[in-house]
């Protein structure tokens, strides 16, 4: 009944929604609105669904690869939950110029794992384009969360799916966790099922008539000791560990615990980008004390948000998620060739 209730209240929402997608593709299908094209060519990491799908650790794998070919790589994201506004530099190439709650905790965490690319937000992304190219001139721009930025004219749209989740999960929001139908991922250039077991599709899959190159990746999972601002790669965990995160897909990494038959005494779930303000860390620390431990692991995202104190009473595990391909020669030739195409 609850069920029910739920479906008819938010049924008439979902329809409002799709009218509101479709009035947008209009105006940029007739010529109503322009995208804007630029000089340096754009990639585009997104997604149709609202988060969870591996969107990070697909930039940081893109630019490590890609930087090969072009040196000179800027990420340009919104900065979810930052508290500035406008163009705000992260990172300039040479060093890190902000902190996670100037420039949002996943623009602050690539920006301190690449160290060597120009990392920027802005909520306005054709701003931050102009601003890039004016100030930096890079031989390749990243597009965090691009798909739905139909003002820009993007080289490539990569668009991820979590072959993890359901086909239920691509009904439009609020029904489902679909951002637009799943009909527009027509105008995507590449596919990859993220989080797929042994590179294999998910059932679904024959549901998806999309006519462009598809690609599967799976999660390979690295635990790390973090203490004084410094990563060390470790092979043996203490007892008594506790897990906490607040990431979009939280099932994720208590799955890659489980995989890794890391064992826990405890697990605190936090929403995405939600901030770790006195209060959360006040009960964390507490569940954390109850369970007579500071063993703690969490993901590298939570750990850039943490206060210094949190950090230094306890003693900091994290897990590091990189994408393996099945053939990864055969996707960064692939965005390579449709670059030189479209050049």
């Amino acid at each position: 009944m609850l069920r029910l209730i739920k479906y008819i209240i938010f049924i008439p929402i979902a329809l409002l929604y799709r009218i509101v997608i479709t009035i947008r593709y209009f105006l940029y299908r007739n010529g109503f609105k322009k995208a804007v094209k630029f000089k340096t060519p754009i990639i585009s990491v997104g997604n149709i669904t609202v988060g969870g799908t591996g969107k990070t650790p697909m930039v940081y794998y893109l630019v490590k690869e890609l930087q090969k070919k072009y040196p000179k790589i800027s990420i340009l994201s919104r900065g979810y939950g930052r508290k500035t506004k406008g163009f705000h530099l992260v990172n300039d190439g040479n060093k890190l110029l902000s902190s996670p709650r100037n420039s949002g905790d996943e623009p602050f965490l690539l920006a301190n794992k690449l160290g060597n690319c120009i990392v920027a937000v802005d909520e306005n992304r054709v701003r931050g384009i102009k601003n890039l190219e004016e100030e930096f001139k890079p031989d390749l721009v990243i597009l965090d969360d691009g798909f739905q930025q139909l003002g820009i004219h993007k080289t490539i749209d990569i668009v991820l799916l979590n072959a993890s989740k359901s086909f239920s999960e691509f009904k439009v929001l609020p029904i489902g966790n679909g951002r637009e139908p799943i009909s527009k991922l027509k105008r995507a250039d590449i596919l990859i099922y993220t989080k797929t077991k042994n590179f294999q599709k998910p059932k679904w899959s024959s549901e998806i008539n999309i006519d462009c190159p598809t690609f599967n990746s799976k999660y390979d999972a690295e635990v790390w000791e973090y203490k004084d601002n410094n990563y060390q790669k470790i092979y043996d965990l203490p007892k008594n560990l506790f897990a906490f995160c607040g990431i979009a897909d939280p099932n994720s990494f208590q799955q890659v615990l489980d995989k890794n038959c890391i064992s826990l005494s405890g697990l605190k779930v936090f929403k995405d980008h939600e901030p770790y303000s006195k209060k959360n860390i006040k009960q964390l620390s507490k569940e954390i004390s109850n369970k007579k431990t500071k063993n703690v692991i969490t993901t590298e995202k939570d750990i850039v948000k943490l206060p210094e104190f949190f950090l230094k009473n306890h003693h900091i595990f994290t897990i590091r998620i990189n994408h393996i391909f099945e053939d990864k020669n055969l996707f960064i030739n692939k965005i390579n060739s449709i670059i030189k195409e479209k050049k």
